[in-house]
């Protein structure tokens, strides 16, 4: 079976702010412009939300997180908002946040600051361990959720509108 030669040809735009891309067909052009603007606000709203309740750091709960020993690597460099908002010159009390904006994530103190490390990158990265808040933020909307962890159930619950802070309702899925 062999792919007719229209889904074959690529061109290529580049998108305003930075960046390009390459798309078969170029009536998705506009969808994907609009969605990208949309997200890139989304981003810039949840940074500014972070950057509000004065937390210092951020970053999405990938590798670079030790849950376990409750540990955190931020690189200097890393700095794209929406997903980390790396620095190498926090200090013990400073808030943090592990998480994302589509997730969600909790707050942190950090609690001890390790030694400052060159990167295989060029830049410069620290390790932090940290203590965990009660307090977390809701990835749906970005809203201040003042609860202990929330179980997975609170969070579908909370997806689909039905959380309420006085009383969670849990027999929709059960």
């Amino acid at each position: 079976m062999s792919i007719p030669d229209e889904y074959l040809i690529k061109e290529k735009f580049d998108i305003p702010g930075g960046g390009s891309i390459e798309i078969h067909d170029s009536r998705f052009l506009p969808t994907f412009l609009e969605i990208d603007t949309k997200m890139k606000r989304q981003m810039k709203e949840f940074h500014n939300k972070l950057m509000e309740m004065n937390v210092k750091a951020y970053r999405c709960n990938d590798g670079w997180v030790d849950r376990k020993n409750r540990k955190v690597t931020f690189f200097c460099n890393e700095q794209d908002e929406g997903y980390y908002w790396g620095r190498n010159d926090l200090e013990v009390g400073n808030l943090i946040f592990i998480g994302n904006m589509y997730s969600g994530g909790r707050l942190a103190k950090i609690i001890k600051c390790g030694a400052l490390w060159r990167s295989y990158e060029g830049g410069w990265s620290r390790e932090y361990w940290y203590e965990p808040l009660d307090e977390t933020l809701d990835g749906i909307d970005n809203s201040y959720i003042t609860e202990k962890t929330l179980t997975r159930k609170q969070k579908l619950l909370m997806f689909f509108g039905l959380f309420d802070e006085n009383k969670i309702q849990t027999d929709i899925f059960e």
